[in-house]
């Protein structure tokens, strides 16, 4: 698959995490057995991927929430870097996030693999994610916002399960 087909493919994800188009598009670009990591965290599914992005424009904290991508590169590895910024309205005034970016490995027209950090959620979820303790606390929540049918459920990783 060449560059410009894998960055069309992470502009379409980029608009879905704008909301400029619903996450159930994601079965279009977002494989079934995607693995996602965010920090030293590890998840998979395509459910889970889509419950977590339902999960954090479900909040509140931040309204009107979108994203608009700055850049799109390819790494000497294959992997695809998207960077860009959130918007959304907080306490009544219009705000945008410091820039942040993931990762993500496409193949045959599908992201296989994604990195992410916490800090990129500091925005919709304030300070707690820049702590690894505390957001705990935002993982609690978003359990609790599945299991009472907010969205699918997100399956941990082998080796996180042995940690």
């Amino acid at each position: 698959m060449d560059t410009t087909a894998k960055q069309d493919v992470v502009a379409f994800l980029a608009d879905i995490l704008g909301a400029r188009r619903p996450t159930t598009d994601g079965v279009q670009i977002i494989a079934p057995d995607v693995e996602m990591h965010m920090d030293k965290y590890g998840f998979s599914g395509f459910d889970g991927w889509k419950s977590w992005l339902d999960f954090i424009h479900s909040r509140n904290r931040v309204a009107d929430l979108t994203f608009t991508p700055n850049d799109i590169v390819e790494n000497d590895d294959g992997t695809l870097t998207l960077t860009g910024v959130w918007h959304g309205v907080y306490q009544g005034e219009q705000m945008t996030s410091g820039e942040g970016f993931a990762r993500y490995r496409v193949e045959d027209g599908m992201v296989k693999e994604i990195w992410t950090r916490r800090a990129n959620y500091v925005f919709q979820f304030g300070p707690t994610m820049r702590h690894a303790w505390r957001w705990y606390a935002v993982f609690a929540q978003f359990a609790f916002w599945v299991k009472i049918g907010g969205g699918r459920k997100m399956v941990m990783s082998a080796a996180d399960k042995a940690a």
